[in-house]
């Protein structure tokens, strides 16, 4: 075969990959210690959840009908409560006059401080007068200019109340027509159409049942618990919540509003554009303000400033790839919850970190920071573009050293800090504030709100997110990735030609080759998600002769020791380039080749780099967990399903010669549990054995 036979092909869809056979065991991954908890005690949480609501009449409380709002629980973890209450349903009453039945939307009368949380996928177009959304962001009569909103249960819901106008000259354009003239009277201050929007995030539960409340799915509701009009949404991509259940909405309260505008508003030299550092501990509201912020700063310019956004939460992020951290570049409001992917990346700048916490590699950490401020300095902030730096919820120790370096680099404008006191004499306040470096300080009331998912299940759909996307509003979760060929590529040994093109390195982040025996690379790089970089060829050659290779095996990839990636990656350099992910499905070290899986649209950017700008291939591992769906699909499970349900028929007719089929590598037996549990660990060596 050709060395490079996949980057010469004809592409047509998934079938542009050549066929290989289906991997059926994978080694297993260690974890981080405290994700491994995360991901043992909050899983369980969340399947007792589940239990709960496919009770008969859940997920709603028959009691709680007429409760408008819900007081936020006290976290234990945390000295943070909800500063005010949050509504849990719409403030909303629909009926014959207020609410317009289509076949492909709905238009909404609101009266005076009536609004509806929205739950699901839509786009939204003010017909009529002014909304505020969050209660913050104000939107006028628009007809040419949908709002999209991707609403997630693993997020407050947006909500949308009516408003007053508070200036006609901006050019409000009302939209009166035959579906909503009735509703243009004074009884009625703002008119909204909410329309379908399908984008495949909503058959996520066909990709992992226990995420089938991730996005609005009434198929799993029980009819009977329905009224008409919570019945009607079955039919669309969305519904209003009209009564109390497990969600709340996102109704921010006057002082996080003041703080929002009072930062938006204040002004800045004219070469010298804001910056706003955003800390706190883990769940007290930093990602929800610094989201509100930013949406604040792009609506008061009118949608004619961009806004900067440095993500520095490799775990939970919203706007990086999974184990990545970026600088982003916005125009548009984010409503609801933003589906990271790397094709709409004009203006920004990622690279791959490899873990979802700063622990995993600090050094590595504060490098990667230290390019993305150096590019803002140098690329966003001439232009005028303010910056915003969502930061993780580590403050102590070395999570708090990393932000006085992080402080030191930028010097902040404003540092906002979520608190529980808002004394700034506080100890707690002074303990984290000492070393920091800033210009001003807004402190702001921390809220906690619990999330019925997981920081792990969170986890697992931003990386299946990213592998299922189709195209910037298009995802398909119908089948896991093995159901496709995977993308074929030869990697590059001592047998190789001059000129090879296809992967020229491999490397693990943290392990040198004295710390690894080299015959076992294959075994540590198959069933694992890897950073894809681009070499520009030159400095290639700078580090051509620092591979590894095993002095017997000549027939397996070249590897670089972490050490010498550490040294030889310039993260502020244009000569490397970050392509986002792979998944590595297998290794054929005969024919000398990887299967591997890249989302579509980055299979063209790698033959243009690497045919034709003569860039070369640098695939680098981190933790590099592959979601668990992807092991097994569950057309499988449906097969022995309906085995079942005909053996049990075949019995009861008395039938004996029935039998089940043998699938290698799986059973469906119950596995009896060992000391209490039937849970395999992940990380069997734990990091106390290294001491």
């Amino acid at each position: 075969m050709s060395a490079f036979a996949a980057l010469n092909g004809s592409s047509s869809g998934p079938c542009v990959f050549d066929d290989v056979e289906v991997v059926d065991d994978v080694p297993g991954i260690e974890e981080e210690d405290q994700e491994d908890q995360d991901e043992q005690d909050e899983q369980d949480e969340v399947l007792a959840y589940e239990e709960f609501s496919d009770e008969e009449s859940a997920p709603y409380v028959a009691d709680a009908a007429e409760r408008e709002v819900l007081k936020a629980r006290e976290s234990p973890r945390t000295q943070y409560s909800q500063s005010s209450t949050l509504p849990t349903k719409s403030k909303f009453m629909p009926n014959d006059d207020n609410l317009v039945i289509c076949d492909d939307h709905i238009i909404v009368g609101l009266k005076v401080r009536e609004f509806v949380l929205i739950n699901g996928q839509c786009k939204v177009t003010i017909q009529r007068g002014a909304v505020k959304i969050n209660n913050i962001h104000y939107y006028v009569a628009t007809p040419d200019k949908p709002i999209i909103i991707i609403s997630s249960q693993s997020q407050s819901l947006p909500t949308i109340s009516s408003t007053q106008v508070l200036d006609r000259s901006v050019g409000i354009k009302d939209d009166i027509n035959k579906e909503n003239s009735h509703l243009f009277t004074s009884t009625y201050k703002s008119i909204v159409k909410i329309e379908n929007l399908y984008t495949g995030l909503e058959n996520i539960s066909l990709y992992h049942p226990p995420l089938k409340r991730f996005f609005h799915n009434r198929s799993i509701a029980n009819d009977e618990v329905l009224t008409d009009y919570e019945r009607l949404f079955k039919t669309y991509s969305f519904e209003i919540v009209l009564r109390d259940s497990f969600s709340t909405g996102l109704y921010l309260d006057k002082s996080w509003i003041h703080s929002i505008n009072s930062i938006t508003e204040k002004d800045v030299s004219e070469h010298n554009s804001k910056v706003i550092m955003v800390i706190g501990n883990k769940n007290s509201g930093k990602s929800t303000f610094a989201k509100s912020l930013l949406n604040n700063m792009i609506l008061l310019s009118n949608n004619e400033t961009k806004v900067s956004y440095l993500e520095l939460d490799p775990g939970q992020s919203e706007y990086s790839i999974p184990y990545s951290l970026s600088l982003t570049c916005h125009d548009r409001p984010t409503i609801g919850i933003k589906i990271s992917n790397d094709i709409d990346n004009n203006e920004c700048r990622r690279h791959y970190y490899g873990f979802t916490t700063p622990q995993g590699n600090p050094d590595h950490y504060i490098r990667i920071i230290k390019a993305l401020i150096t590019e803002y300095n140098t690329s966003h902030r001439p232009k005028g573009y303010p910056l915003i730096i969502n930061t993780p919820g580590w403050i102590k120790g070395l999570g708090k050293e990393i932000l006085c370096t992080l402080s030191k680099c930028i010097v902040p404008t404003c540092m906002v800090l979520m608190s529980s006191n808002q004394d700034p004499e506080s100890p707690d306040n002074i303990d984290t504030l000492s070393g920091l470096s800033y210009e001003s300080l807004e402190l702001v009331p921390g809220t906690f709100q619990t999330s019925r998912y997981s920081p792990a299940q969170i986890r697992l759909f931003n990386k299946a997110a990213y592998f299922h996307t189709r195209s910037l509003m298009g995802y398909d979760f119908q089948s896991t990735l093995s159901a496709f060929s995977p993308f074929k590529i030869s990697y590059e040994t001592e047998n190789s030609n001059e000129g090879f093109q296809g992967v020229n390195l491999t490397s693990i982040i943290n392990l040198d080759e004295e710390e690894i025996d080299l015959s076992d690379l294959p075994l540590m790089l198959e069933a694992t998600v890897m950073g894809i970089y681009l070499i520009e060829h030159e400095q290639f050659e700078l580090i051509k002769n620092k591979r590894k290779c095993h002095s017997d095996q000549i027939n397996l990839p070249f590897y670089l020791n972490a050490k010498d990636y550490d040294d030889f990656l310039n993260f502020s350099s244009t000569d490397f380039v970050y392509l986002g992910l792979c998944m590595v499905h297998s290794i054929n070290v005969e024919e000398e080749y990887m299967n591997i899986y890249i989302p579509p649209h980055n299979q063209d950017r790698i033959r243009d780099l690497v045919l034709s700008q003569g860039f070369k291939i640098l695939l680098v591992r981190g933790e590099g967990e592959i979601p668990n769906p992807e092991y097994f699909d569950r057309r499988i499970l449906s097969q022995r399903e309906e085995e079942m349900r005909v053996l049990k028929k075949a019995k009861k007719d008395g039938k004996k010669n029935v039998q089940l089929s043998s699938i290698p590598y799986v059973t469906f037996e119950t596995v009896s549990k060992l000391g209490g549990s039937s849970k395999p660990r992940k990380n069997v060596l734990r990091r106390g054995h290294l001491r």
